[in-house]
């Protein structure tokens, strides 16, 4: 009921917007009066809108985007900031969404901090409210790989199985597992998946309708109602996350179609990043998707059945996963990939197949390169979409001059999500390092330490034999055209 009332008082607000513009300017073609009143009421709008701006809790970077789209697009802009600008109210403040997501934990099961006397360890923990724990984390820098060992988990299975997706296509990987999801069901394992709306976009309502008659409990993450689209609209859930039992994890890079397993001709070979974790980090996989479960289907799972007791098995790592989503007020994700950069000394490497961040993680970057740290940042050389790797780019090119180190994969897209700190620390998981990612988007990463660190450093080395080390742009942009399309993004990447 709320949202119908929500979608009269916006659709009443840019139904009198255009009212009122329309007329003047019929008007003013009549009299030189009333053309100066249309822009007096323009003038006026402008006034409203950027005071509303102004007053909005967001990311500078987005209130600038926006002040600027609607000064250089009059009544147009005005329409687009009320449909797609306004900042939603968000659901918690850290405190109330802490208390709320311990709810989803099995305390019989719960792992206290260890007694860490390391400074960037119990940092990260203060931080992020997480604890480190230990995991076995098995690497897969082939997605074809990945799904290998996935599919065998899942034929496994016994009891249940747990999926979180951003995209979902009709392919040959996706019908694999579908009969295998059948399978299971038939034995009788309960199958629940979350899939968001806008990443199932090639599937039709038949397919879905079809996996619930087979059993698959399947719930549609906020789905886009045309034409009543909102700023709500846009938050994507980005994660990639599976558990079988309870007790085995992936997560990484991979969604369900071909491109990822290297079948799409215009790709090619996909390069990605994808890992599986068992051990007490399972839990904590466990626990977001029981809360999700919860918060978008409106059905609270019993936390005893489906966060288990981990086996005690020899571990090679350990991992500090962190959630994040725009459901919550403050940017724990971004401070805590700031903080990684700030405690680095000696190297910083990341692969992202787009790199559009804030301001303040620009100037992170120049701090610690000022500081004498190295920093290798991975990015695509083939592109997924043209116009953010020109954004990427012109974001790169500023840390370039600034003594950063870019490689681009020679004709190859690179989808990996992961980074190194020091050689000591690092992360793999479903963020890019993009604005999308610390403010829009639902995400999930597993901070890392241990034996994994290294076979990550090995597997960016053999990036950096598969690159092409980028050169900077000193000239300024030659035509009309160029400043334009570079002002362009500048505007258009917060909203990217």
């Amino acid at each position: 009921m709320k949202k119908n009332i929500s979608w009269i008082i916006e659709m009443i607000m840019l139904l009198s917007i255009l009212l009122i513009v329309f007329s003047l300017l019929i008007v003013s073609k009549v009299d030189l009066d009333y053309f100066m009143l249309v822009v007096g009421v323009v003038y006026f709008l402008n006034i409203i809108i950027s005071i509303w701006i102004f007053l909005t809790e967001r990311n500078f970077e987005s209130k600038i985007s926006w002040l600027i789209f609607i000064i250089i697009f009059p009544i147009v802009g005005h329409i687009c900031f009320i449909f797609f600008g306004r900042k939603e109210k968000t659901e918690f403040s850290r405190i109330e969404y802490e208390k709320q997501f311990k709810l989803y934990s099995n305390l019989s099961f719960h792992v206290e901090n260890s007694n860490e006397t390391n400074y960037f360890k119990n940092k990260m923990s203060s931080l992020t409210k997480r604890n480190w724990k230990n995991s076995n984390v098995k690497i897969y820098k082939h997605c074809f790989e990945a799904y290998e060992s996935l599919f065998q988990d899942i034929k496994n299975a016994k009891e249940y199985i747990h999926i979180e997706l951003y995209i979902i296509k009709l392919s040959e990987i996706y019908e694999e597992l579908k009969l295998l999801l059948i399978q299971k069901i038939n034995e009788g394992v309960e199958v629940r998946m979350i899939i968001d709306d806008f990443g199932k976009w090639s599937f039709s309502d038949d397919e879905i309708s079809s996996m619930k008659r087979e059993g698959i409990k399947i719930e549609i993450f906020n789905k886009i109602n045309f034409p009543f689209i909102n700023m709500k609209q846009s938050f994507r859930l980005h994660r990639k996350i599976f558990i079988i039992d309870g007790i085995i994890g992936y997560t990484g890079g991979m969604n369900i179609s071909d491109e990822y397993s290297s079948f799409d001709k215009k790709y090619g070979y996909w390069v990605d990043i994808n890992v599986k974790i068992t051990g007490d980090t399972c839990n904590d996989f466990s626990q977001l998707f029981l809360f999700d479960w919860a918060q978008f289907k409106n059905e609270k799972l019993d936390t005893n059945k489906y966060i288990t007791k981990q086996k005690n098995e020899a571990t090679n790592s350990q991992s500090l996963f962190l959630e994040e989503g725009p459901n919550v007020s403050e940017y724990i994700l971004e401070k805590s990939l700031i903080n990684c950069i700030s405690f680095s000394n000696k190297r910083i490497r990341i692969a992202t197949p787009y790199f559009i961040p804030s301001k303040k993680i620009i100037e992170q970057f120049k701090f610690a390169l000022l500081e004498g740290v190295d920093i290798e940042i991975f990015v695509p050389g083939l592109a997924d979409k043209r116009y953010i790797l020109e954004a990427t780019r012109i974001y790169l090119n500023d840390l370039i001059l600034s003594g950063a180190k870019v490689y681009e994969l020679k004709n190859m897209f690179i989808h990996s999500k992961m980074g190194t700190f020091d050689d000591t620390y690092g992360y793999i998981g479903t963020i890019n390092w993009d604005m999308r990612t610390f403010y829009s988007n639902y995400e999930s990463l597993n901070f890392l330490s241990g034996d994994v660190i290294k076979e990550m450093n090995d597997i960016f080395d053999d990036y950096k034999k598969k690159s092409t080390l980028l050169l900077p742009i000193l000239k300024k942009p030659g035509s009309i055209k160029n400043l334009f399309k570079k002002l362009l993004i500048k505007i258009l990447s917060p909203l990217m």
